[in-house]
């Protein structure tokens, strides 16, 4: 169990609902983060139609969370995430494989205004097949950068309800 870990079990059994709010705030954190990479954190950039920043969401129901640990089933936490295909991909990179061209003609079409589309959907394809793509990590370090500063956060949580 992490440092995180124990100090929220502890949050949580004096403040169920600031404990939830608390990794709620953490959850909206690393979306931030991650959105900031997506759009601005690579050159080139990720997104060209801003559709991954906008695919990223995180379960926030606080009752739910709490219900969750009350019956013992699960523990206080909230999921960030992307219900896009090709998020995985982008994040983790892939191997070697073959990219239909009508997928790469239709990104390279919005890409490259003016420019011979077709060729570069071409050469993009052929370097897919022959290399992969390489990883492009957005989710990952956005939450190891907030999971980083969590123990900090709930200690100041816990502080403020001794001081009630």
């Amino acid at each position: 169990m992490t440092k995180a870990n124990k100090l929220l079990e502890k949050l949580y059994a004096k403040a169920p609902r600031i404990a939830a709010d608390t990794i709620n705030e953490a959850a909206i954190d690393v979306q931030r983060l991650a959105v900031s990479a997506i759009m601005d954190g690579y050159s080139p950039i990720i997104s060209d139609t801003g559709a991954l920043a906008r695919s990223l969401q995180f379960g926030k129901n606080t009752s739910q969370l709490i219900d969750l640990r009350k019956t013992g089933r699960g523990a206080v936490f909230a999921v960030v995430g992307s219900n896009l295909p090709y998020a995985p991909h982008i994040e983790y990179g892939t191997a070697r494989h073959h990219v239909p061209l009508g997928a790469l003609v239709d990104w390279a079409k919005g890409r490259f205004k003016g420019k011979d589309y077709k060729r570069i959907a071409k050469i993009v394809q052929e370097k897919i097949a022959e290399r992969g793509t390489e990883a492009r990590p957005f989710l990952f370090p956005a939450y190891e950068s907030v999971a980083s500063k969590l123990p900090g956060k709930i200690r100041k949580e816990l502080k403020k309800l001794k001081g009630l």
